[in-house]
């Protein structure tokens, strides 16, 4: 069985998935998330812990913190992976429409 691999360059690459604005293009507006909330959105989407994602963005733990409240409270969700779960859906409903 020679299966035709699934283009999924509409959402690739993954890693990294926070340097390719993906959350702002999906999800900044309809959430009115700012652009930094939108790039701490994509790292959270990545399973970057706070610690992680204030290394890679170069700004405080506790920084990273207050976005990730603001993030699921715009979102209305109650954790991480219910963010993350609204990112990979809305990337996949994109994959499906190319």
């Amino acid at each position: 069985m020679n299966k035709k691999p699934q283009d999924t360059s509409s959402c690739a690459p993954f890693t990294p998935f926070g340097a390719n604005g993906l959350a702002q293009e999906l999800l900044a507006d309809s959430h009115d998330l700012t652009r930094r909330e939108s790039e701490v959105l994509e790292w959270i989407a990545e399973a970057k812990s706070d610690a992680e994602i204030a290394v890679i963005l170069g700004i405080s733990r506790r920084t990273v913190n207050h976005h990730v409240s603001r993030i699921l409270r715009k979102m209305g969700v109650e954790n991480r992976v219910a963010a993350s779960r609204m990112v990979l859906e809305a990337c996949f409903r994109r994959s499906m429409e190319s």
